[in-house]
């Protein structure tokens, strides 16, 4: 149902509308469960219903979102999900692509479980790094909890981290903690790893943490430890060493492909990349989907995390939300971006204010630093807001930026 004609920037290809439809059963023994629907992008303003029942809207064409079904999915028969799509206003100027491109899944747990993206992995390096880029370390292992049930539950949790090699390196168990009905609950236990061997773009060495709730529930997590510093002389130090970032702005489509790249492409989308002597992927200009992230951490390349804004309202700061708990234990993610260039524009200095600290609340360990992608002069109250300055283009303005903000890095961020 194509409503316009196409134009250079989005590729020729009009713009359209869509309805997709999926006849799918809820197997019977999920009943007593939560059970909820995960969209890992759907491309965009899009409707969500369920045997006839409205789950919701979402706007954005780049993030994850998610519909509780518990309540409104028929178990042990047929259910039809429909979802209507309108990418007649695309989200920005390059190729959005339209639809349904990325995952699309169906979940279930306990009422009492580990809430979705709910266990954060910050590691913090304690001790000497060795030559071999070794280190002993902590890990903060943070796991929220979600009682859906109808009583209050005690719960506790048991975690256990396995090396690359497989060899289990830490083991902790939090206390029990009562969980009240309707609420949510954090648990938290450190674990020192001895020589923990570190994640680097030239050594990504990853670990996986196993989440287990005394009801048995469990979540498990890849993440990396490393030690970042960003200095206003030296630039990005990693594990002790400077490191020049040498990569690209990487839009998400694919050439002969579109939008909806299957995993296997992104594997070799970032190994490509490698081989041209690339360690830096910028996210052009939005979340990416999950499976890129899952790449780069597994071949070692630098991910500045670019989150995808062009209107100021609570829509778009719950985008921003379900960005940093989505990608906060991937160890390629160095930097949080608030915005690129025109979608910039409708900041002021107290919006920028307004959305640092979110980022700041939900990644409060990670040593990332809030940056944005400037292309003009948005004022020196904007830059004061962030912690790393990013230039596109204007290479003869470095210098300017430099000595009016002296302490703060900058980086050419296209």
């Amino acid at each position: 149902n194509f409503t316009s004609t196409g134009d250079k920037s989005h590729g020729y290809v009009p713009y359209g509308k869509g309805w997709y439809r999926l006849h799918f059963t809820v197997p019977d023994a999920l009943k007593d469960k939560s059970v909820w629907i995960d969209f890992d992008g759907v491309q965009r303003d899009s409707n969500a219903f369920l045997n006839g029942h409205f789950l919701g809207n979402h706007l954005s064409g780049y993030t994850t979102f998610r519909y509780d079904i518990s309540d409104v999915a028929k178990y042990g028969v047929e259910n039809v999900l429909a979802v209507k799509v309108d990418a007649t206003a695309p989200d920005g100027w390059w190729y959005d692509g339209g639809g349904i491109y990325r995952h699309v899944w169906l979940n279930s747990a306990d009422k009492v479980r580990i809430a979705p993206w709910g266990v954060y992995l910050p590691a913090e390096v304690t001790g000497e790094i060795t030559s071999d880029q070794k280190a002993d370390a902590t890990v903060t292992v943070e796991t929220t909890v979600v009682n859906d049930g109808a009583d209050d539950t005690e719960v506790s949790a048991v975690h256990t981290i396995i090396d690359s090699h497989g060899q289990q390196v830490g083991h902790a168990s939090t206390s029990k903690v009562i969980v009240k009905s309707g609420a949510n609950q954090t648990l938290s236990v450190p674990i020192s790893i001895e020589a923990a061997e570190l994640w680097s773009d030239e050594n990504p060495r990853l670990y996986k943490c196993t989440t287990t709730l005394s009801n048995k529930d469990v979540a498990e997590n890849t993440f990396g430890i490393r030690k970042m510093e960003w200095d206003k002389d030296r630039g990005f130090i990693l594990n002790g060493k400077q490191v020049k970032i040498k990569g690209f702005a990487n839009h998400q489509d694919f050439a002969g492909v579109g939008v909806a790249i299957p995993d296997s492409l992104q594997a070799y989308r970032v190994w490509q990349q490698k081989q041209m002597g690339s360690n830096g992927w910028r996210t052009a200009h939005n979340p990416p989907t999950p499976a890129l992230l899952d790449e780069c951490d597994k071949q070692g390349m630098l991910v500045w995390d670019e989150n995808h804004r062009n209107r100021d309202s609570p829509d778009m700061i719950e985008d921003l939300r379900s960005l940093i708990l989505r990608d906060r234990n991937h160890p390629s993610v160095i930097m949080w971006s608030l915005c690129n260039e025109a979608l910039c524009e409708s900041f002021n200095a107290d919006t920028a204010k307004a959305l640092k600290p979110i980022v700041k609340e939900l990644d409060p360990k990670g040593q990332r630093p809030v940056t944005a992608a400037m292309n003009g002069d948005y004022g020196s109250a904007f830059q004061d807001v962030l912690d790393v300055m990013g230039v596109n283009y204007h290479i003869g303005e470095y210098d300017k930026l430099h000595k009016s903000h002296p302490n703060q890095p900058i980086i050419g961020s296209e």
